[in-house]
């Protein structure tokens, strides 16, 4: 039987007198950027143990036995312990895969497929048109209704795995231990001192990474978005609580994981850090990853393990900025009086040079405070170039001229790659 986005079917009653295979064949992206799992529920949809089952792992338990070639698993629901009421089957990226930007949308083509004896009992066909950028799915679920029932429940989640699994009560030791994938390091110090140095005096600080965080370099399965239209989506309003009053700065997505970008200045004395993006009302806490004060860039995560459906892509590090380059900037310029209204502005590269001991792009495009933090992207392609910091004003009724930061300075840090 083929089931459609959202049916559901009984299974024959033979399902529970012998093993029965379950597959999930993909067209898209290497096996090598994708992790085929089973999750073993309870009646309350939360994990039984942490139960989590990879198809090339070892792991296994009563009544499921993983399979790596073709990837899947052969089930006994006869034997299924007697708290599993669920089964429901997961396919995801890797977590590196989705730092390059592979989700959903890389699949051309699936079919996950429930065999016994040679004979399908159920199918469910799916394709990118039935996602966008979610970096994990729920394909296939078993569930336990006067016998055994199977349900296309054709959902995803942006924030990829930690972001699913945490929805059904677990955590990363049980991803380590089903998934492959490893609990976040130990934090260590970087690119000076933090915000939220200060214990109960700031920002969640989280733990930083152990090395360099990949980043995509492509929009692997969609479309390139327009300049400057379509970069919009990327954009959001910083908010500062600095506990007797509140600031605002503008942050902007890198990547479908929830990193963001700033400025060291903006979250300077922050006791909390929140991101409402561009045309959302919703105000996502963020944490703090790494502060360069001297170069001010702040590198930021959301909290809520989402991630995000739209990002800007950085120029490569082996791209030195040009005199003459026409950019754009978007963010959010005087707040306070003009409230949250994301602003365009265009311009040129007008001077590379030196300012406190960092390499700053001159430009001679407007902008005004509130706008810190915002990208300076090339308006031929998009592409993040710098970072803006701060302006100088030529004088009464002079020339403004604006400074941001070189980009690069993110993968010279160490932060990026």
């Amino acid at each position: 039987m083929m089931l459609q986005r959202g049916q559901r079917a009984p299974l024959p009653g033979s399902a529970l007198g012998a093993p029965i295979e379950l597959r999930c064949v993909i067209e898209g992206p290497p096996m090598s950027d994708l992790r085929l799992l089973l999750l073993c529920l309870d009646a309350g949809d939360k994990l039984v143990e942490g139960r989590i089952i990879e198809a090339t792992g070892r792991r296994a338990t009563a009544g499921v036995q993983p399979v790596s070639h073709p990837p899947g698993f052969t089930l006994e629901l006869g034997r299924l312990a007697p708290a599993v009421d669920r089964l429901v089957l997961v396919l995801a990226t890797t977590e590196g895969a989705r730092a390059r930007g592979v989700s959903a949308r890389a699949i051309r083509s699936g079919r996950a497929s429930l065999v016994q004896g040679g004979q399908a009992l159920v199918e469910y066909a799916f394709s990118s048109a039935d996602f966008g950028a979610e970096a994990a799915l729920l394909l296939l679920q078993l569930y336990r209704k006067d016998g055994w029932r199977a349900w296309a429940r054709c959902e995803g989640f942006l924030g990829g795995l930690p972001s699913l699994v945490a929805q059904f009560g677990g955590g990363p030791t049980d991803l380590d231990a089903g998934a492959g994938v490893a609990p976040p390091p130990a934090p260590r110090p970087s690119g000076g001192p933090s915000p939220a140095a200060h214990a109960g005096d700031g920002p969640r600080q989280s733990p930083a990474p152990a090395g360099p965080l990949p980043l995509p370099q492509e929009y692997a399965g969609r479309q390139t978005p327009a300049v400057p239209a379509d970069l919009t989506r990327a954009i959001g309003v910083v908010v500062v609580d600095l506990g007797d009053k509140q600031a605002t700065g503008t942050g902007w997505m890198i990547g479908p994981g929830g990193l963001l970008i700033t400025c060291a200045h903006v979250v300077e004395g922050a006791r909390a850090l929140h991101f409402v993006g561009e045309g959302s009302e919703q105000a996502r806490e963020l944490s703090v990853l790494h502060v360069d004060v001297e170069g001010d860039l702040a590198l930021l995560h959301t909290t809520d393990h989402l991630g995000s459906p739209d990002w800007m892509l950085l120029a490569s590090p082996a791209e030195t900025p040009r005199l003459g380059d026409e950019v754009g900037l978007l963010g959010y310029p005087l707040g306070g009086q003009l409230g949250h209204n994301l602003t365009y502005s265009q311009g040129v590269i007008n001077s590379l040079r030196k300012r406190e001991n960092r390499d700053v792009l001159q430009l001679d495009a407007g902008a005004a405070p509130g706008s810190s933090g915002g990208p300076v992207f090339r308006r031929r392609d998009g592409r993040v170039v710098g970072v803006l910091t701060s302006g100088l004003a030529d004088g009464p009724g002079g020339m403004l001229i604006n400074f941001a930061i070189d980009v690069r300075r993110c993968y010279q840090l160490g932060w990026l790659r």
